[in-house]
């Protein structure tokens, strides 16, 4: 069996090569739009986190501290 060559013009390549390009272009856009929408909702994600870290680590209001009760402010003084 003989092997048969197809001669193509310069036409038809870059013909070839501008659709691979256009697809090319399409396959990227789609890829950047997928980026982009990710960061958006990791981006979203962590202001949510960081907010819920700051009301954790939050130091209450100095009229919210819990009174011990009868407990002394500080230990008492070892014996001399």
């Amino acid at each position: 069996m003989e092997a048969q060559y197809v001669l193509r013009s310069e036409a038809e390549i870059a013909a070839e090569r501008a659709e691979e390009l256009r697809a090319a272009i399409a396959r990227a856009k789609a890829r950047g739009a997928e980026v982009a929408a990710r960061v958006e909702y990791e981006e979203k994600e962590k202001l949510k986190k960081r907010s819920e870290m700051a009301k954790y680590y939050q130091s209450p209001p100095s009229g919210e501290l819990p009174d011990s009760g009868d407990a002394p402010d500080f230990p008492p003084r070892p014996p001399e």
